[in-house]
């Protein structure tokens, strides 16, 4: 039904289309509709796929939205928009427009990475921490090692100042 250059068309299991002026702006297959408002525009349309013609498909949250952008084939978060995991939203990770944070209410957070391959932690092309897989950890100071654990000990490289020391390295 036309109003006000909006028409929609949807039945439970079938196409359905919702277009302004005459371009489809959303086309999918239905499993379930409300077509009820005080204005007869669509307040609910639950659908099995969503395509958007000709453009990027933006969620407009209370304070932040989220774009997928077609070009870039990204989903995008706006400054302080959440991508929350877990039944109770247990996970968040959120950017602020200055810092990007990961927050678990619950349990370990375990990065895995199952190559071959060191998990490093790198400011631009300069590493801060490195975890070689079956192997050592190193720490750096301004790209330079300076702490590496091995199946014997620590190596440390450079001065190690401390406020009290146990042993004489003689065993």
């Amino acid at each position: 039904t036309a109003r006000n250059g909006i028409e929609v068309g949807a039945s439970p299991g079938v196409a359905a289309s919702i277009s302004v002026d005459g371009n489809a702006i959303f086309s999918g297959i239905t499993t379930a509709t409300t077509i009820k408002s005080t204005t007869g525009i669509v307040t609910t349309l639950t659908s099995t796929t969503l395509n958007v013609d000709g453009g990027d498909a933006t969620f407009t949250g209370a304070s932040a939205n989220i774009i997928f952008d077609k070009s870039d084939d990204a989903l995008e978060f706006n400054d302080d928009a959440k991508a929350t995991f877990g039944t109770g939203a247990d996970t968040t990770l959120t950017h602020s427009g200055a810092d990007f944070a990961i927050t678990n209410t619950t349990g370990n957070l375990n990065i895995l990475n199952n190559s071959a391959d060191a998990v490093q932690i790198r400011h631009g092309s300069e590493t801060m921490i490195k975890a070689i897989s079956d192997g050592a950890v190193e720490l750096y100071h301004d790209d330079s090692k300076k702490l590496e654990t091995a199946s014997g000990g620590v190596t440390v490289t450079g001065t190690v100042a401390a406020t009290s020391y146990t042993g004489d390295g003689s065993s």
